[in-house]
């Protein structure tokens, strides 16, 4: 039994089942992509279906998302929910909901997602950008306050993107501008940081693989094993 998290997928998902092929993954296993999966984009879901029917005719180890800044959130939002408060995909597929504590094979994990985009002005609401993809005073309110063996988020909060701006913002798209409507996720993640203790923290989003420290790791193509 193990757990491994990854970065983002953007619909690109050989790499998740090159990686279950290569570890020989199991019923017993778990995959977590740190959001930004893309599984649901199109309205039509004809694109998300055609993964999952391929995922559930030949995998069965869980594979789990927290969601980024780019999903379709009118069908996350439409997912009914299983016991365990998380957003049911399919039968080895689930979405983990922002400000939940999940209990996965042992290890308490704290859900966070939510990120802003910056190019958001330049898309379609609805359409290629949702206004929900940034984390409110709502998702924030969730969160127990407490120890968590692991944290998982999209972005990551304000203090750590600003120590460590210089080797995170290396993509066009990611900028290390003041303007707050870049940055209303990272805020609200602050805020959560100091409501909380924690063992380690994991993120996506900045398309980077870094251990920025002993407590803060961004990931993209690579995987971590947590136990």
């Amino acid at each position: 039994m193990a757990i491994y998290v990854t970065g983002d997928k953007h619909q690109k998902f050989d790499p998740i089942l090159f990686f279950a092929d290569k570890m020989k993954l199991t019923k017993n296993d778990y995959v977590i992509v740190l959001g930004d999966m893309g599984l649901f984009w199109r309205k039509d879901k004809r694109d998300a279906n055609a993964f999952i029917d391929y995922f559930e005719q030949h995998y069965e180890f869980n594979l789990y998302f927290i969601d980024g800044n780019h999903e379709n959130f009118t069908i996350l939002h439409s997912l009914e929910e299983d016991e365990n408060h998380m957003g049911i995909v399919s039968e080895h597929i689930r979405h983990l909901k922002r400000g939940r504590r999940y209990n996965i094979d042992g290890k308490d994990i704290l859900a966070i997602g939510g990120a802003d985009s910056v190019d958001k002005f330049r898309r379609t609401e609805g359409l290629s950008w949702w206004k929900e993809e940034a984390v409110t005073d709502e998702d924030v309110n969730m969160v127990d306050p407490g120890h968590y063996d692991y944290v998982l988020s999209h972005c990551c909060p304000i203090s750590i993107f600003n120590t460590y701006k210089s080797s995170l913002c290396t993509l066009g798209n990611i900028t290390d501008d003041d303007n707050p409507d870049f940055h209303i996720s990272d805020n609200k993640l602050e805020q959560v940081l100091n409501s909380i203790t924690f063992n380690h923290w994991y993120f996506g989003h900045y398309h980077q693989d870094l251990d920025l420290d002993d407590k803060f790791t961004c990931l993209y193509h690579t995987w971590r094993e947590i136990k």
